[in-house]
C-alpha cells in the first residue's frame, strides 16, 4: 500500500514539510498518483528512515518529537550524499509544468471544439437546401437508381455541391426539387389508385346490378306463373281484385325505372373510369412541360 505523504510523517513520526523536502532532494523516491499527489511505498519509507533518521530509536515506532528529529537537508553526513542521485528539478516544476500543459490542452480542445461546431453549421446550411441523392432516396423511401431515373427524365433537377467540396446535390425547394416531384408524384398514385379502385368497385356493381336484375326477372315471372307451388295465393278469392293489381302495375313500373336507373349510372362510372385512366397515361408519358399543362399549373 502506497502512502501520500503526511500519512508517511505520520508513519515515521517527522513534519510533512520534512517528508517533501527529502522528496525534492532526491531522498525520498516517490511518485505522483493519477490526482497529482505524491505516493511513497513503505519500503521506500523505511530505508529513508533508517539512512537518514539514525536517532534512537529507529522506525516508525519513535516516540520523540518532531524537534529532535534532525533535518536532513542540513545534517546529512557528507560521505552519504555523494551516493545519492541529484536533485530532480522536474519535481519542483511539476506543478507549473501540469499547469501550463492543461491551459495548452484546454486551450486545443476549445479550438477543436470550435472548428467542429463550424463544420456542422455549415453542414446543417447546405442540408437545409439540398440534398444528395442517397439522402434522398432514404427521405422518400424509394431507390436511388429511380431517382435517376427521374433526373434523366428531367422531372428531377441536380445541382453541383454548394461548396464544390461533394458530389452534385438536388434542391429541396423550387420547381424541380425534391418536395415539389414529391407532391406530383403522391397527386398522381392518389389518381391511380382512385382510378383502380373505380374500375373495382364499377366491376362489382355491375355484378350486382346483373344479379339484381336476375331477382327481379324472377320474382316478376313467378308473379303471373300459375304453376309454381309459391303461386297459391293466385287460386285466393281475392286474387282478381283491382285494387291489388294496381300495386303490381306500380312495384312493376317501380323496379323497371331503377333498373333503368342502375344502367344509366353504371355506364356513366365506366366512362368516368376510362377516362380517369387515360389521363393517368397521358400523364406517365409526358414531359415536364407537357405534364404542367396537363394538370393545369400553367
Amino acid at each position: 500500500m502506497k502512502h501520500a505523504t503526511f500519512y508517511a510523517a505520520a508513519y515515521a513520526n517527522v513534519s510533512d514539510t520534512t517528508v517533501r523536502k527529502a522528496i525534492r532532494n532526491g531522498q525520498l523516491r516517490a511518485a505522483r498518483n493519477d490526482r497529482g499527489a505524491w505516493e511513497i511505498t513503505p519500503q521506500g519509507l523505511r530505508g529513508w528512515w533508517d539512512r537518514h533518521c539514525p536517532t534512537e530509536p529507529q522506525g516508525p515506532y519513535s516516540s520523540q518529537v518532531e524537534t529532535a528529529t534532525p533535518d536532513v537537508e542540513t545534517e546529512m553526513p557528507e560521505q552519504l550524499s555523494q551516493f545519492l542521485p541529484p536533485p530532480d528539478d522536474d519535481i519542483t516544476d511539476s506543478d507549473n509544468d501540469d499547469d501550463q500543459s492543461f491551459a495548452e490542452l484546454k486551450a486545443e480542445l476549445e479550438e477543436l471544439t470550435a472548428k467542429i461546431e463550424e463544420e456542422e453549421a455549415q453542414e446543417k446550411a447546405e442540408s437545409d437546401t439540398h440534398m444528395t441523392i442517397r439522402e434522398a432516396s432514404r427521405r422518400l423511401g424509394v431507390e436511388p437508381e429511380f431517382l435517376l431515373e427521374e433526373i434523366r427524365k428531367s422531372f428531377l433537377v441536380v445541382e453541383p455541391h454548394p461548396a464544390d467540396t461533394g458530389p452534385a446535390m438536388i434542391p429541396i425547394h423550387g420547381m424541380g426539387g425534391i418536395e415539389y416531384w414529391d407532391k406530383s408524384r403522391r397527386k398522381i398514385l392518389m389518381r391511380r389508385q382512385t382510378a383502380e379502385e373505380l374500375r373495382a368497385e364499377t366491376v362489382s356493381a355491375e355484378d350486382a346490378d346483373l344479379f339484381a336484375v336476375d331477382e327481379m326477372k324472377a320474382d316478376v315471372d313467378g308473379q303471373v306463373d300459375t304453376e309454381s307451388d309459391d303461386d297459391a295465393w293466385l287460386d285466393e278469392p281475392w286474387a282478381d281484385d283491382d285494387i291489388y293489381d294496381d300495386g303490381i302495375d306500380d312495384e312493376e313500373s317501380r323496379h323497371e325505372e331503377e333498373i333503368k336507373r342502375i344502367e344509366e349510372l353504371t355506364s356513366q362510372m365506366v366512362k368516368l373510369t376510362e377516362a380517369i385512366s387515360g389521363l393517368s397515361d397521358r400523364l406517365d408519358t409526358a414531359t415536364s412541360p407537357q405534364r404542367r399543362r396537363i394538370l393545369g399549373i400553367f
